[in-house]
């Protein structure tokens, strides 16, 4: 299991844009794995892009939220 784990992510560092994206927002391999979780804690998913695109947007900033 841990063999097919390190493949499916070193195929998808290797493939995936948005993968790669979200790795260099989060840094940590560790805290990468932990909104992965949490998020499909709460959440289904139709396809690693959904999960993907979901995590990508919590990054966005939202309009009129911040304070002046």
């Amino acid at each position: 299991m841990t063999l097919l784990a390190f493949a499916f992510h070193t195929l998808s560092d290797l493939m995936e844009e948005k993968y790669r994206k979200i790795n260099s927002l989060i840094k940590c391999r560790r805290e990468f794995f932990e909104e992965i979780r949490t998020i499909t804690k709460y959440m289904l998913f139709t396809s690693c892009d959904h999960l993907y695109n979901t995590i990508l947007d919590s990054f966005k900033p939202r309009d009129g939220t911040a304070k002046k």
